[in-house]
This record gives structure tokens, C-alpha cells and sequence, in this order.
């Protein structure tokens, strides 16, 4: 084989060598998409599991400084007791409509037939 061949041959070999690392990065970038339209489509369809990662970590909605800011938030509130007021029941409401009772008589109450 003459020096030019080789050279040939090395190139080549490089291109091809380039070419399968493209390839391998595409072919990994499209298992990935496949399995999470996988999950899309064969999931759970809750809100909760859009936000669970692989290792089953949480993702947070909060930023991590804000986190501190958040949990002051979650203090008890006493709030002073109260009378409830009575519900009204189907009676209670009835009873307070105006009724009107109308008799219509017929002038010959007897059929023909």
C-alpha cells in the first residue's frame, strides 16, 4: 500500500469515528424523548408525578432562598369561636311564601256521554 492509501484510510477512519459519536448522541437523545413520551402516554396522569424525578426526589415549586420565607407562613392562626347561625330548612323557607287558594267550579259538572 502506498502512503496515500493510508492516509486514505486514516481519514476515512476518523470520519467514521466521528460519525458514530454523532450518532450515538442522537440515538441516546431519542431513547430519552421515547421514554418520557412513554410516560406521557402510559404514566400516572396526576400532578404528582410530573414533578417526581427518576430518584423519586420532589422537585420544589419555591426557589431555595425563599424556602426559609415559606415555612414562617405556616404559623397557627387563632381565630375567636362564633354562633353559628341556623340553616334554614325547606319548611322554614316554604312557610314564609303568600298563599292564595283559588276553587274553579264548573257551571255543569255532569258528562253528555
Amino acid at each position: 500500500m502506498s502512503e496515500r492509501d493510508i492516509q486514505k484510510l486514516i481519514s476515512d477512519h476518523t470520519a467514521l469515528q466521528n460519525e458514530n459519536t454523532i450518532l450515538k448522541e442522537q440515538l441516546a437523545l431519542m431513547q430519552e424523548q421515547l421514554e418520557w413520551f412513554r410516560k406521557q402516554f402510559f404514566g400516572r396522569k396526576t400532578e404528582q408525578t410530573s414533578v417526581i424525578m427518576n430518584e423519586g426526589t420532589q422537585l420544589s415549586m419555591f426557589p431555595e432562598e425563599n424556602v426559609q420565607a415559606v415555612s414562617s407562613f405556616s404559623e397557627t392562626i387563632n381565630v375567636p369561636a362564633h354562633q353559628r347561625k341556623k340553616k334554614r330548612t325547606h319548611d322554614d323557607w316554604m312557610s314564609e311564601l303568600p298563599v292564595e287558594e283559588i276553587l274553579h267550579r264548573e257551571d255543569n259538572p255532569e258528562c253528555d256521554k
